[in-house]
């Protein structure tokens, strides 16, 4: 466990640990309070999580991030993991790291790949950032009438409300808009699309969950990973995840970078 910087600004706890049945492995990450639960896990033993969701590293590959919705049950009866071979499993990623880029350097050649890039949240577009969805296939949905419809659907009867904005990061030598979707947009913003969504409609201000967090999302110095695609003439971001890096292990990073280059 180490401190971190959390989605708030303030300090943070977060706690990584491999876990592996049969067939692979992978990052389990653990935020706050959520680390007290599983303070006493030892290695060998089995834990159950449901209600996570998986997005992509910050280093590269598929971690598991346990969200508000998350429950976790350590060496529950019956498993049959409890008797597993764990001795031919490395802990080592077998995926491949995107590659942390200047802005300048995403171009059209960059199109389709995972990127990652750090700067600072200049700005949010002026759209609501969240929208009706059709909770069976997660397709938008239109509204007339005070129906809506699902293209694929059907009459939907009730909508699930989904997180989608877009912010420009600044890097100092350029910057590039990037897409928020899900659980990454709630991340930076501070609240779950159900929440934005009654903002909006107590206050008939499609804008109000952004407007009401400005000062949490404008100026945040923020990292972002992601697949880069052409959009009319510009390069953006499709964002699969987003962290809140320490300045100093930043600062760290680009010393490195400059002494590679260098060499």
């Amino acid at each position: 466990m180490h401190p971190a910087q959390d989605k708030d600004g303030g300090e943070g706890r977060v706690q990584n640990i491999i876990v592996a049945d049969e067939s692979a492995q992978i990052r389990l990450t653990f935020w706050n309070e959520d680390v007290d639960r599983i303070k006493d896990l030892q290695e060998g033993d089995v834990v159950s999580v449901t209600h996570a969701y998986a997005k992509e590293g910050f280093r590269g590959g598929v971690e598991v991030h346990l969200g508000r919705r998350a429950e976790i049950e350590i060496n529950p009866k019956g498993s049959p993991l409890e008797q597993l071979d764990l001795s031919d499993l490395s802990v080592e990623s077998r995926s491949q790291a995107a590659g942390l880029v200047r802005i300048r350097e995403i171009d059209e050649s960059n199109e389709g790949k995972s990127v990652e890039v750090s700067g600072i949240v200049m700005g949010a577009t002026q759209a609501s950032p969240v929208y009706p969805a059709c909770p069976s296939c997660r397709k938008k949905v239109e509204e007339e009438g005070g129906r809506f419809t699902c293209s694929v659907c059907g009459d939907v009867k009730e909508p699930e409300y989904r997180m989608l904005y877009k912010i420009t990061v600044d890097d100092g030598s350029g910057s590039i808009r990037a897409t928020l979707f899900g659980e990454t947009g709630e991340e930076l913003l501070g609240m779950t699309a159900e929440e934005a969504h009654e903002l909006i409609t107590k206050s008939g201000n499609n804008l109000e969950p952004l407007e009401r967090n400005s000062d949490r999302i404008l100026g945040k110095y923020v990292s972002v990973r992601g697949r880069v695609s052409k959009f009319r003439d510009s390069m953006e971001i499709a964002a699969s995840g987003l962290a809140f890096p320490d300045l100093v292990e930043v600062s760290k990073r680009e010393r490195e970078r400059i002494d590679e280059l260098i060499r």
